[in-house]
């Protein structure tokens, strides 16, 4: 399942930059995250980061809407949130689109146009999600990202804070919507 937009909640991407927890099978979230990878809206849709778009088909997610809730605020309480929101590319790079005001990457100097190339010197890239998914990415953690500016490596480092509860309730809330329509749908007599 992918939402409009990723939000990068924590250090992961939409693939682990600390992602913003999602439900049954990690889907990732829309592109704000406070993690790059995933994540979810003006890294308030996780993972933690978040909308992007996608035309890719959703998938319907495994768990019940209530064992769903329950893992998602337990797993994105758990991670940190950067505050971004992020287009991902084919190879796994982060692009930021925004960056959410007095967030923790705003405090860090993260700047929209800025590419997200490593996190702890793990470079942010499809084939190294395993590594990417194994960093740390709790709130109040510190993660080391390289960026690309104007074409210019420079290192920064980003605290990685707690959800905001508005973020965290809209990014929850949307994936219950998605419960909502897939069960409607499975109720729906076929025509």
């Amino acid at each position: 399942m992918r939402l409009s937009l990723r939000i990068l909640a924590g250090a992961g991407l939409a693939i682990a930059l600390a992602m913003p927890p999602a439900c049954a099978g990690d889907t990732k979230p829309a592109k704000s995250a406070a993690d790059p990878k995933p994540a979810t809206s003006a890294e308030g849709k996780p993972a933690g980061s978040d909308s992007k778009s996608s035309s890719a088909p959703k998938e319907k997610c495994p768990y019940t809407t209530q064992d769903c809730l329950n893992h998602m605020a337990a797993r994105l309480k758990a991670s940190g949130w950067i505050g971004i929101e992020y287009e991902p590319s084919e190879s796994g790079s982060i692009s930021v689109q925004k960056v959410v005001p007095d967030s923790p990457a705003e405090k860090a100097g993260l700047q929209p146009g800025d590419v997200l190339f490593s996190i702890n010197g793990v470079e942010i890239r499809n084939e190294n999600e395993p590594a990417l998914k194994k960093i740390d990415r709790r709130p109040g953690q510190t993660l080391h990202y390289v960026i690309k500016r104007n074409g210019v490596a420079r290192p920064i480092d980003i605290v990685l804070g707690q959800w905001p509860a508005d973020l965290l309730a809209k990014y929850i809330g949307e994936h219950m919507l998605e419960h909502a329509e897939a069960d409607a749908l499975a109720q729906s007599p076929p025509k």
